[in-house]
């Protein structure tokens, strides 16, 4: 009876070990299947993500504006989203009965000076100017381009393409004799390196609720570096309402060298005026710019004098 009693327990301890290798075995043959439908759906999702890709981009390409590259991996120890998802603080209204004094200037942005280097070179990711940025925005349709610049006339994006663009009559040589055989059209872009100037239109004003003299940027406009006759003239391209691209500044990020963690945006540049630039313009009654009754040293020195008139007059008005 001991015996058959052993032989029962051995048979029992058989049969369940045979039933979890087979349950094991079946279990890793789920897992592998499982996984080879795993790899089978992600690469139909890449292959579904590429072709996605690939209709995106020939509508942005009918729009004018391609991708910007992406990172295939995050590029840093976090992920950065302060800057994504900034938004813009609205302007404080202001009331008409308020303001009792105004002046309208107009300034000039030289990007090659040196305190104006984040506007020309290609400081931050991913690796736009500040004229890309503004281009690119226009092209795709997300800011308004204006002809003047008093916001009146539209621009429409095919004739911002054919600024700066056209078609080149290109001589053809012979590799052998050197002599013109012919001539043959090629098509030119727009060169970006040639708009290094921005011209901004700006309120100066006090207001009598706050007791500040506040200042509000109202356009933007690029200006291409056009050669007509053998002579470079400076040309503006279109012009730009500042509060309709304000969300974009908010959007884009500043190399700062003092720290990588803590940067600056493109609408802190604007807002707290960390750049530099002349005046080539006030409000007067000829509607004349310093330019057409001065030049050189004294032009400059004629924009001086309208900054210190603006800042004599805030000046005056308090008493010490």
């Amino acid at each position: 009876m001991k015996f058959n009693f052993l032989s029962f327990l051995s048979f029992v301890a058989l049969l369940c070990c045979f039933t979890s290798t087979t349950y094991a075995n079946q279990h890793l043959k789920l897992d592998s299947g499982s996984g080879d439908l795993i790899i089978a759906s992600a690469m139909l999702d890449d292959s579904t993500n590429s072709s996605s890709i690939g209709d995106s981009s020939n509508g942005l390409a009918n729009g004018g504006v391609a991708p910007l590259p992406t990172s295939k991996r995050m590029n840093g120890v976090y992920e950065r989203k302060i800057y994504q998802e900034k938004q813009v603080i609205p302007y404080e209204h202001i009331r008409e009965g308020d303001v009792f004094w105004q002046k309208r200037i107009w300034r000039l942005i030289d990007a090659r000076e040196k305190m104006n280097q984040p506007f020309k070179y290609k400081f931050h990711f991913p690796n736009e100017t500040f004229f890309d940025m503004i281009h690119r925005s226009v092209l795709s349709g997300e800011v308004t381009a204006f002809e003047d610049e008093d916001f009146i006339t539209t621009l429409p994006i095919d004739k911002v393409k054919s600024i700066g663009a056209g078609v080149d009559t290109v001589p053809t040589i012979d590799v052998i004799t050197g002599e013109v055989t012919g001539y043959e059209p090629r098509t030119r872009e727009l060169n970006y390196d040639l708009v290094n100037k921005f011209r901004i239109k700006e309120d100066w004003f006090f207001d009598e609720e706050t007791s500040t003299m506040q200042v509000r940027i109202l356009g933007i406009s690029p200006i291409l570096d056009k050669e007509i006759g053998g002579t470079i003239t400076p040309l503006p391209m279109y012009w730009i309402y500042y509060p309709d691209i304000r969300k974009v500044f908010a959007r884009k990020e500043i190399f700062n060298p003092k720290n990588d963690a803590v940067r600056m945006t493109w609408e802190d540049i604007m807002e707290f005026r960390y750049f530099s630039s002349y005046i080539i313009k006030e409000s007067n009654v000829y509607d004349r710019t310093i330019a057409s009754y001065s030049n050189g040293i004294d032009a400059l020195l004629e924009g001086e004098r309208v900054k210190n008139d603006i800042f004599n007059f805030e000046h005056d008005l308090w008493s010490y």
